[in-house]
């Protein structure tokens, strides 16, 4: 992998001016520094230091460009001066000069975060070390500065994906999941451990597996659609689900898996058919006021009719000996027509027409 744009950019700074730190209990050997670095051209700003203490004061004071070093000193080391530097989290580049130690403890130094070693007296190269050891920290601070906003891109994306009301689900180009969100994972009543390196035919009824396989193919071959599938709950009951389906590539655009954003559609299916449920409710209300509406008309004649039978027959049947076999019948008749006008005013109130109410009209 390449290094980001921001880190190969960098440039070997050129030195004109340095605010270097130095640590040095010689007034004489400071001096032989400043003077080698003048004669370079360099413009030098400076303080020197002898103790653990007035190192911290200085830190703390104001910035530097790097810090110089003897290694030994009457209270002080470079060992302990570039421990308390790395402890002060600055990353300031910190090269230790003296003619006292040998090789093996100056690789030692270097190891433990030395940026070099110079011996006193021999300072040719101390202006190009002290350029390669500050572009060096500059790459350092640049690619730390860089992996810190991977790292808060990742967080950042990482909530969006654990947080959004959309499952999102990916499996490998074998169909292994690989990866699943907590919404997805929660509405098959599971966690997203517990369902990571399964089959995605694990997620189907088995007489759905055969139609899952066929949809798998036609992603990977690079079809983009939308599914409306069952998957099956840990308790083994169905989520009735729309699979917004992608095929991933890498880098090169080679195929390495497929992404399904993933809703919830059990509810609004329950939705459908209780709607369905209703339109037919509301159907037979409509067939049942029809019907109501059609037999009232000859229900009422008849009713009309069987109440003036009752009224008149007893007089045009006086003094008849089957009289009140007729009248009876008729009665009969009369009370199973007023029983079909109550059902038939049930069937009315059972499709919410209107009540009728009896008034005065104006013709």
């Amino acid at each position: 992998m390449s290094e980001p744009d921001s880190i190969s950019q960098i440039r070997v700074p050129q030195l004109a001016q340095l605010r270097a730190l130095i640590v040095e209990d010689n007034p004489d050997d400071e001096a032989l520094l400043l003077r080698a670095l003048r004669k370079a051209g360099v413009e030098v700003e400076h303080q020197r230091v002898e103790t653990a203490a007035e190192m911290q004061h200085a830190l703390a004071q104001r910035e530097w460009d790097i810090v110089l070093s003897d290694y030994h000193l009457p209270r002080f080391s470079a060992t302990e001066a570039l421990n308390l530097l790395q402890e002060s989290g600055l990353g300031i580049p910190f090269i230790i000069i003296s003619g006292t130690i040998g090789e093996d403890v100056a690789v030692e130094a270097l190891k433990v975060g030395a940026s070099d070693f110079l011996v006193k007296g021999r300072l040719v190269r101390l202006v190009a070390a002290i350029q390669r050891a500050l572009f060096e920290a500059e790459v350092f601070r640049e690619r730390r500065r860089v992996e810190q906003a991977l790292k808060e891109s990742e967080l950042q994306y990482r909530r969006i994906v654990e947080t959004t009301l959309e499952g999102i689900w990916m499996v490998d180009q074998r169909g292994v999941t690989q990866y699943v969100n907590a919404t997805f994972a929660s509405m098959l009543q599971s966690t997203p451990e517990a369902l990571e390196g399964r089959s995605l035919l694990e997620f189907f009824p088995p007489d759905w597996h055969e139609r899952a396989l066929r949809r798998f193919d036609e992603i990977r071959s690079g079809k983009m659609n939308r599914y409306e599938i069952p998957l099956v709950r840990a308790d083994g009951s169905d989520l009735w689900a729309r699979l917004s389906t992608s095929l991933m590539t890498d880098d090169s655009g080679v195929a390495v898996g497929v992404l399904a954003m993933v809703t919830d559609l059990t509810d609004h299916r329950k939705l459908q058919a209780q709607l369905m449920v209703a339109d037919r409710m509301a159907s037979v209300g409509l067939l049942a006021a029809g019907v109501a509406h059609e037999i009232n008309n000859p229900l009422a004649v008849n009713i009309a009719n069987l109440e003036l039978a009752l009224r008149d027959l007893p007089g045009m049947l006086k003094d008849t000996p089957d009289t009140d076999v007729v009248l009876e019948e008729l009665q009969d008749a009369l009370d199973a027509a007023e029983r079909v006008s109550r059902i038939v005013k049930d069937l009315k109130v059972f499709s919410r027409a209107a009540t009728e109410e009896r008034g005065a009209v104006d013709v």
